[in-house]
């Protein structure tokens, strides 16, 4: 970060950011001084405050080749844990009563990240505006500040948890909101990654964490051609996606003459018989020709690649004799023998041999001994000196953490080993990089010098690779790690987690296109989460199963508050109640736009808005809708505290059988579904609001028949 020369040293420590203003304020006569001094005090101001150490500038501040000044937060690092090890020191062994510091601390990154907030809330104007700061200038002095305390502010909440006898106030207290601030630390990082990053990879990271964003914001990406991301979208990588008709396996890139480099091939019979008995061929490379046995006859090591990097072929094709020695060198160093199983040599094109291959694939990677994952933006940035934040962040940025397929082959590995530009690299180093960075020792927190950056490894996808251990995963575990993941084959989606849950890949198989593996999927897997009725992703078309999503990733948000629900041929059958809110039919026709479905509570004076999701679906449906169905106590919840609720995820349905105000039998009750709506409400009856909405909003209230609230009845349903 640019230092704007805010005056510090000459002054005595200050116990507060204001103090520490307070005393300085006569030297800011301009708006530039004041900005320098506020850039001052939310860094030296509020560190003397964390610490209690009078810090002098050169301790944080370097000067550049052009002579300019620059905040290096790296000293921040060694700042806080020499006073994190002063503080153990000084507790001892005790771990009975709560420490003030660390509990100040904390207080003091939290006003902090407010302070900062509130200044991003409009950088035209406001402070930077009056001193004349461009945009840019001003989003980067926001970047570095906010992505600097959000840090200590999780760290020093994970310390507290590790040493405080009374938890409850931290894991009950978020990070303050700061939208704004967020928001700037995005763009600032946007704008320094338009060097060729992948505009979806960097949304990927955007999800993450912040840490991860800025990270890879000061690197350079990985790039197979100068042109590779220039079609991707912030919705999804084509760089990652392979035409099979067009592609080409790659040499290495050390191979001397890649036109007189022949391919190695397996022996295809002997693949076959493997693969017709049931047994999984694995090869063996010895004297320049490929061996091949069964996985059974004794250990091997399984490969996980994504074929965008060149390294995909049939045992038809074979590879390139260039690439066996790099893939045998990695698994002789692993495990006695070097057999090695790769999709490359061990699966057939032959579609009958595929699919067997394919029914096995769970099995060869849960059964190998370990697994290497070959990347290449892995292997060209990384080493075995690298530091941990920067593995993470390469592993997380990378084409093998987008692909759908590589989920499953990560998550059942026994070992999991990246080739590295040097060697190979287990992840257990990064989780002991991580546990490192949280975990105290007996005297005090860690040597002076720890890299505090490595407790950035406890978000994202990449977290639940390295504690996979040996937990079994559930519908909504999956879900979530295929969030950002993609495919060059919508259909390949629930074939390549099948393993996770133990859905039988030869019924997927048997179905050719995505939407009837979905229902095959969905059917295998027997007990989901109820939550599944309130996703608003697109549906499938099958009588029965409209209520289910197309696709796992869409359903990346989903968890199971709402209970468990029993999926069947004849529809979803919840476990526990939900609100069921019954009205008269209300028909909409071919040509209506959707408006949104009002319905009034008279005896509580409330009105409620659906609002459909998807108004294609809506219009000139066969069936009309005559209830809703939403999460229990939804309503209460609305009609409550609406800071905290302002509208919640619900389904028109149509309910057959007697009239909406006649009694519901016992039991459960039968819905057809009909489309998702996004369900709010008005404290008060749509006429009062008359002239205190905007034109399209009264359009929308007035313009669709009112249908009055009948009864409210909680009740198990089942969904078709």
């Amino acid at each position: 970060m640019n230092w704007l020369g805010g005056p510090h040293d000459g002054y005595c420590r200050s116990t507060s950011p204001t103090a520490y203003v307070w005393i300085r304020l006569h030297a800011a006569r301009s708006p530039r001084e004041y900005i320098a001094l506020w850039q001052s005090a939310l860094t030296f101001g509020v560190l003397e405050t964390i610490t209690g150490f009078a810090i002098p500038e050169h301790l944080l501040l370097s000067t550049m080749p052009d002579g300019s000044l620059v905040f290096t937060k790296q000293a921040v690092s060694r700042l806080v844990t020499t006073w994190l090890s002063m503080y153990s020191v000084e507790r001892g062994h005790d771990d009975t009563r709560n420490s003030p510091q660390l509990d100040h601390a904390w207080e003091t990154v939290a006003w902090a990240l407010l302070a900062i907030d509130e200044v991003a809330k409009d950088l035209d104007r406001g402070i930077f505006g009056d001193a004349e700061l461009a945009t840019y200038e001003a989003e980067d002095i926001v970047c570095s500040l906010f992505t600097l305390y959000e840090f200590l502010y999780h760290y020093f909440v994970a310390i507290l948890l590790h040493t405080q006898k009374d938890t409850e106030r931290y894991q009950q207290r978020p990070c303050p909101p700061c939208t704004a601030a967020d928001e700037a630390t995005k763009n600032a990082c946007s704008r320094r990654m338009a060097n060729g990053w992948c505009p979806y990879t960097l949304r990927l990271l955007a999800s993450i964490n912040n840490q991860l964003l800025l990270r890879a914001s000061f690197s350079p990406p990985h790039l197979r051609t100068p042109t590779e991301h220039a079609a991707c979208t912030k919705d999804g990588c084509v760089g990652d996606n392979i035409d099979a008709a067009s592609y080409t396996t790659q040499h290495t890139p050390q191979c001397a003459d890649p036109t007189s480099c022949p391919f190695l091939k397996p022996s295809l019979s002997a693949v076959v018989d493997r693969l017709s008995s049931g047994a999984i061929p694995v090869i063996v490379y010895e004297h320049g020709t490929l061996t091949v046995r069964s996985a059974a006859d004794g250990p091997y090591t399984a490969i996980s690649h994504v074929w965008a990097d060149g390294l995909g072929s049939t045992t038809e094709e074979g590879l390139p004799e260039c690439q066996i020695p790099r893939i045998a060198a990695h698994v002789r160093q692993l495990k006695p023998g070097g057999a090695f199983w790769v999709d490359s040599l061990c699966v057939p094109a032959v579609k009958d041999l595929r699919k067997r291959a394919i029914r096995l694939m769970a099995e060869t990677y849960e059964r190998a001994a370990a697994v290497v994952v070959f990347d290449a933006g892995i292997r060209a940035y990384c080493t075995s000196a690298t530091a941990p934040r920067d593995v993470f962040m390469r592993i997380t940025a990378s084409s093998w953490m987008r692909r759908v397929w590589t989920l499953q082959e990560a998550l059942l590995a026994r070992e999991l080993h990246f080739e590295f530009s040097d060697g190979l690299y287990i992840i257990d180093r990064l989780v002991d990089a991580r546990s490192a960075a949280f975990e105290p020792t007996p005297s005090a927190f860690g040597p002076i010098q720890r890299d505090l950056s490595a407790a950035l490894c406890c978000t994202g996808n990449l977290t639940s690779i390295m504690d996979r251990g040996s937990r079994a995963f559930s519908f909504p575990d999956v879900a979530s790690m295929l969030t950002g993941r993609t495919t060059s084959h919508p259909e390949d989606e629930t074939v390549a987690v099948a393993g996770l849950l133990g859905v039988d890949v030869a019924r997927l198989l048997a179905e050719q296109d995505a939407d009837a593996r979905m229902r095959v999927f969905l059917e295998e897997t027997k007990t989901l989460p109820a939550d599944v009725l309130f996703s608003p992703a697109p549906k499938l078309p099958f009588r029965g199963f409209r209520w289910a999503a197309r696709t796992l990733r869409s359903l990346h948000e989903m968890s199971s508050r709402h209970g468990a629900a029993r999926c069947t041929t004849e529809g979803l059958a919840t476990e526990q109640a939900f609100t069921l809110v019954r009205f008269p039919v209300t028909r909409i026709g071919a040509d209506e736009e959707a408006p949104p479905i009002i319905v009034a509570d008279t005896a509580k004076s409330k009105t409620y808005v659906l609002s459909p999701n998807d108004k294609t679906r809506v219009r000139g449906m066969a069936l009309a809708p005559n209830a809703i169905v939403a999460p229990r106590g939804a309503l209460e919840l609305l009609s409550g505290d609406l800071d905290s609720a302002r509208w919640v995820n619900a389904v028109c349905v149509h309910v057959p059988g007697p009239p909406h105000d006649s009694p519901i039998p016992n039991g459960p009750v039968r819905c057809e579904y009909l489309f998702h709506v996004v369900m709010s409400v008005f404290e008060t009856s749509p006429l009062s609001l008359e002239g205190q909405l905007t034109p399209p909003e009264a359009a929308a209230l007035f313009s669709w028949p009112h249908v009055e609230l009948q009864s409210i009845t909680a009740n198990q349903i089942v969904m078709v």
